[in-house]
C-alpha cells in the first residue's frame, strides 16, 4: 500500500481537521485553533469509526 509517510498520527489529524476549521473561521470570523476543547472534539469525531 502506497501513501505519505509524513502524514501520520497527529499530522494527519491536524490536515483532516485544518479544513473545517479553516471554513468556520471564513463564514464566522472565529479562530477556533485557539480553543484546544473545540480541536480535540472535532480530531474525535474525523476519525472513522470502527466497524
Amino acid at each position: 500500500m502506497a501513501g505519505d509517510s509524513h502524514l501520520c498520527g497527529d499530522g494527519f489529524d491536524r490536515r483532516l481537521v485544518g479544513h473545517p476549521v479553516d471554513k468556520f473561521q471564513q463564514g464566522n470570523g472565529i479562530n477556533l485553533r485557539k480553543d484546544p476543547h473545540a480541536l480535540q472534539w472535532l480530531r474525535l469525531r474525523k476519525r472513522p469509526r470502527p466497524s
